[in-house]
């Protein structure tokens, strides 16, 4: 017999089950994006390990965490969150600075009130009318 199909009988059989360290179930197929097969979207719910444990199964918990984030947690207060590249610069797209008008030096603001709207701009005006058909 193969080594291939010799893995693949201890895999079905019950008695390796039972020895398998707890790890996360290779039987799920991930995507390319490193989303589970047919989910489509991350779980969003934490799961809370502590630093200790992190540290014993680090490589069951990075797989967990292509799936949903890990928070990592000591003295029982969650201090970091483990995430999946995917999941990171999704959030990093998102981010973005706001600041109130208040906190804005004097020439920014006046930067921004005296603006010119390019001509390009005021050509396209005529798609905020109400008029307008799609």
């Amino acid at each position: 017999m193969t080594k291939i199909r010799i893995l693949a009988i201890l895999l079905k059989s019950s008695t390796y089950q039972g020895r398998r360290s707890q790890g996360p179930d290779r039987s799920r197929a991930l995507c390319p994006d490193g989303m589970e097969a047919g989910v489509g979207k991350m779980d969003r719910n934490l799961l809370e390990v502590s630093a200790k444990e992190i540290a014993g199964k680090f490589g069951y918990y990075t797989d967990e965490a292509m799936l949903r984030p890990v928070g990592i947690q000591r003295h029982g207060v969650t201090r970091v969150v483990m995430l999946s590249l995917n999941e990171y610069e999704r959030l990093l797209r998102r981010d973005r600075q706001v600041i109130r008008t208040e906190d804005l030096d004097d020439e920014t603001f006046d930067a921004i009130l005296n603006a010119e709207i390019p001509a390009e701009a005021v050509a396209l005006n005529y798609l905020m009318d109400d008029t307008a058909t799609d």
